[in-house]
């Protein structure tokens, strides 16, 4: 995964949530704008988890697809900035 299409489905109105499925089978929910913050570098993020109070903190390059809600529309690759 790349930074661009991160920050576009984050910053996108009205936001969505959507999941980040990593290489473990994990798959983390974002729940909101407000739950994500990236590195300066733009190759970690960092996901607030508000059902465990958890933070994690994600290498940007080892996300393995995103997941969305049923019924949500999938935004199209070449629609990401």
């Amino acid at each position: 995964m790349t930074l661009g299409p991160l920050e576009a489905l984050v910053s996108a109105k009205p936001f969505k949530p959507f999941w980040l499925c990593l290489p473990d089978g994990r798959a983390l929910q974002v729940d909101g704008f407000e739950c994500v913050n990236f590195s300066p570098d733009g190759k970690v993020l960092a996901l607030y988890v508000p059902t465990s109070d958890e933070t994690e903190v994600v290498d940007i390059a080892q996300i393995v697809s995103l997941r969305f809600a049923e019924g949500d529309e999938v935004p199209v690759a070449g629609t990401w900035s």
